[in-house]
């Protein structure tokens, strides 16, 4: 990617993507198969001063404390092996002149557990831990500033566009998370089959509404083959728990019947999921959204 930067002479648009790996598991700071040799440096760096042991094992989950140190030690190295490669194509865009006319935007397709919810890597899970991710915008014409409006991954085309001078089409569903008016979002939908194959008519639908101030997780029925969630639904309050520990669901919580109208009235916009199924799991909550759904067409 460097070296692409550094040899473009032309004047013409460009995009680069480059995907990092190293905050995946197997976590493994440093380059290629010579990780072993590089990840001291990183892992000094991060404050991790032991020696990496050569019998530790990334295939298995960790069950020492030592173990889940030096587990989330190399995740931590990781991220910073990753820093210092991004580090690396902000210095070519500089040195090739190409940093006041690019847009440089930094994000990631999950998050990773570290033993959080008892797990690791990051499986299926909707806990903020796997699906709250980064998304980092340099722009040279733009001034610093923290977006804090509940954003997802279907705005980073929008914004792009309108970033490059373009308008992005009417039809789609994203926003532009730059723009000044504009109605922000209530809640953002989180949408997952347990072992992540989309087999609708074979897996129970598991769904989270998230919003600025709680997170409820719905499960359609839990998976026969899931051992490692929860049972039932899981309701948070993020202001008092952000990490998510203590399970407030109750039937009657005042916000359970409004995620559950969201969630009926997601899943009749779903081709695949049937009416009766819709009904089976809301009830008259699930009448009404496929009725709303019936008069809107």
């Amino acid at each position: 990617v460097v070296n692409k930067i550094k040899n473009n002479m032309s004047e013409k648009p460009f995009m680069i993507w480059a995907h990092f790996f190293d905050a995946h598991v197997p976590y493994s700071p440093g380059k290629g198969r010579f990780w072993r040799d590089e990840a001291p440096n990183y892992l000094n760096k991060i404050g991790f001063l032991k020696p990496l042991r050569n019998n530790f094992s990334h295939s298995k989950k960790p069950t020492t404390s030592d173990d889940w140190n030096t587990w989330s030690a190399l995740y931590d190295a990781g991220i910073h092996y990753i820093d210092s490669q991004i580090g690396q194509i902000v210095d070519a865009l500089k040195q090739s002149g190409k940093a006041e006319n690019t847009i440089l935007i930094i994000g990631s397709d999950h998050g990773e557990e570290l033993g959080e919810h008892g797990q690791i890597s990051h499986r299926f899970m909707c806990y903020d831990h796997c699906v709250r991710v980064p998304f980092i915008i340099f722009d040279p014409g733009h001034q610093q500033k923290n977006i804090k409006a509940l954003t997802t991954h279907i705005d980073l085309a929008p914004t792009i566009m309108v970033l490059a001078g373009l308008k992005s089409p009417k039809l789609w569903e994203g926003k532009n998370i730059l723009r000044k008016n504009g109605r922000m979002r209530t809640h953002v939908l989180i949408e997952n089959f347990y072992g992540g194959s989309c087999l609708f008519e074979h897996r129970p639908l598991y769904i989270g509404v998230r919003t600025s101030q709680f997170k409820y997780l719905w499960k359609e029925f839990r998976d026969p083959t899931d051992n490692h969630s929860k049972a039932g639904h899981e309701l948070y309050d993020l202001n008092s728990d952000p990490k998510e520990q203590t399970n407030i669901y109750q039937k009657k919580h005042p916000k359970v019947e409004l995620f559950n109208h969201i969630i009926a009235e997601r899943l009749t916009k779903l081709p695949q999921i049937s009416e009766s199924r819709i009904i089976a799991a809301f009830g008259d909550i699930g009448h009404l959204a496929i009725q709303k759904y019936q008069q809107s067409m």
